[in-house]
């Protein structure tokens, strides 16, 4: 296995100050991205209850002597919160521990078509076999049969949820006459859930989200702002190319990125979110009911927000799955996703999709997956963890799914501009800061409006791509685009300005597979590293088995041009 060789500079200039400025906007938006990175575990609370508010469920007693003393506590709990008036104006209504949905619709008599009318149902995604069963038997009856058993009490049907076999919740279905219509086919049709959360168990998430958020920050200043500190004060003493023939700058410009990518190419980060998203079961169900109903679009907002929180599952997923690239030399079969898009993919199709799969005959796989439950239990309980855990494979394996037929598109489009005579220069392309992630080209071009007065024409750096293109093995991170994080360094002088992309040497894998011919060049005055794999200089004999060379700058910085 061979390794990049490091090439140390000789001896060190003298330092002369120069005049280093972070751009307010990038200093602005890396400030928001680090607040919005923080946050993250914390932004679950916009739907889950927070462990203090839990003490209205305190009077429900979650210990049942039998399956018919749940049904009857449970719909009693339900019915005696939410009244009539409680779903006004909205059709969702919501405690700490409990929530219904209300619909109502107008069920036609001795219908047999069951499933065409239980796609109406309110929360049918989560109908196990027992509450199947009562809505067919309920459909099939003629008007004054549902009346009587409406006058009776017993138009109502409930089940307990379980995830790995353990009850979170129960639900129950009931209905109940309208007022809002003289004809008797007009029944408001209830769906409730009683969550089991406890105390002790919402305050344990919570702990467990604010040591997240600790080590969150601890990971983005260690892993990436002290790599801008150590960026900074090498260009404040030694500037960027310190040279006898280096003409005097006035300023150095320099632009932070997103950290984004540093945060995802941690194995630990990912992988407490998606056991955080596992324990969270309860309002995943909640989330499933909002974005399964129309009537308030709010409620439907907050359950594609909740679900948005699926993205960790394509994170782990491209995260781990990078260790199987890596071992089986697949890098040139993928394309790195921008992490930002991914997030804001999976927030639209996510609740999209769920609504979809519930009013369309793919309902029938989906409950389905409730039923792997014993046979004794089959009418009374639900099984969660089936669904949730192929929702899980589904959006872990579509963004690799995407990786491939976009590297697969992009291989065949190069090659098909090669052979029109379109192809761009590699350098002027990967050292321009429009090849970058979405958010990042978005923050740059309002920059360049800013400073357009000193708009740069003369564009270098970004050479860790190059090697990709070339060596696509030294890519440490081959499924997640790790370009937001490079920052930009622009040197100011009255001839005019000169942007120079830098890249954080960490995204390099230094340990190749493959042999090329080095051909190496040496920068001992440079203040960050330099790669060479083109081959116009070979002073570096040392490192001609190498497949590109490394040349160390001042200081060891963690950059490289």
């Amino acid at each position: 296995m061979v390794k990049v060789h490091v090439k140390r500079g000789a001896t060190k200039m003298p330092p002369q100050r120069r005049r280093v400025i972070i751009t307010i906007t990038s200093l602005v938006w890396s400030s928001l991205i680090i607040v919005n990175l923080a946050s993250m575990p914390m932004k679950a609370y916009i739907t889950e209850t927070l462990p203090w508010d839990l003490s209205s469920s305190a009077d429900f007693n979650r210990t049942f002597d039998s399956f018919d003393d749940m049904r009857t506590r449970t719909l009693a709990h339900l019915t005696q919160r939410f009244d009539r008036h409680m779903f006004a104006p909205s059709s969702l209504a919501r405690d700490s521990s409990s929530y219904a949905l209300r619909y109502t619709l107008d069920l036609p008599l001795n219908t047999s078509r069951c499933f065409g009318q239980l796609v109406r149902f309110p929360g049918v995604v989560f109908f196990g076999p027992g509450l199947t069963r009562f809505c067919c038997a309920f459909l099939a009856q003629n008007a004054s049969m549902r009346f009587a058993t409406m006058a009776a009490g017993t138009a109502f049907e409930c089940q307990d949820a379980r995830t790995l076999g353990v009850p979170f919740a129960s639900m129950c279905l009931w209905i109940t006459p309208s007022n809002e219509s003289a004809n008797r086919t007009w029944l408001d049709v209830h769906f409730g859930v009683v969550n089991y959360e406890s105390d002790t168990f919402a305050y344990g998430k919570w702990t467990i989200r604010c040591l997240l958020v600790v080590y969150i920050l601890q990971e983005l200043w260690f892993r990436y702002y002290m790599s801008c500190t150590a960026l900074f004060r090498a260009l404040k003493r030694y500037g960027l190319n310190n040279t006898a023939t280096d003409p005097v700058l006035d300023t150095y410009r320099l632009d932070l990125g997103d950290p984004t990518c540093i945060l995802l190419s941690n194995p630990i980060v990912s992988a407490v979110f998606v056991v955080d998203i596992w324990y969270s079961v309860d309002y995943i169900v909640l989330a499933g009911v909002r974005v399964t109903q129309f009537d308030d679009m709010w409620q439907y907002v907050l359950g594609c927000l909740y679900g948005s929180r699926a993205v960790w599952c394509a994170y782990f997923g491209l995260r781990y799955l990078t260790y199987i690239v890596k071992r089986c030399h697949w890098e040139r079969h993928f394309a790195p996703l921008d992490p930002g898009v991914l997030v804001i993919v999976v927030t639209l199709y996510c609740g999209p999709i769920f609504t979809y799969i519930g009013h369309s005959g793919l309902l029938e796989l989906l409950q389905y997956l409730l039923t792997f439950v014993p046979a004794s239990r089959v009418l009374e309980s639900i099984e969660i963890a089936p669904l949730c855990l192929n929702l899980m494979v589904l959006i872990a394996t579509l963004p690799l799914m995407y990786s491939l037929a976009y590297e697969w598109y992009s291989s065949r489009r190069q090659q098909s501009q090669y052979h029109d005579g379109r192809q761009l220069s590699r350098e002027a392309l990967y050292s321009h800061a429009s090849f970058n992630d979405v958010k990042t080209r978005v923050v740059f071009a309002c920059m360049d409006r800013i400073h357009a007065k000193s708009l740069t024409r003369d564009c270098r750096g970004g050479s860790i791509y190059y090697v990709y293109e070339r060596h696509p093995h030294y890519q440490r991170f081959p499924l997640i685009s790790h370009r937001g994080v490079d920052c930009f360094v622009t040197c100011l002088t009255e001839a005019g300005s000169t942007r120079y992309h830098l890249s954080l040497l960490c995204c390099l894998d230094r340990h190749a597979y493959k042999r090329a011919t080095p051909l190496c060049q040496v920068h001992p005055c440079q203040s960050v590293f330099v790669l060479d794999c083109d081959g116009n200089d070979v002073a570096c004999a040392s490192t001609k088995d190498a497949p590109i060379s490394l040349h160390g700058g001042i200081d060891a910085s963690p950059w490289v041009l």
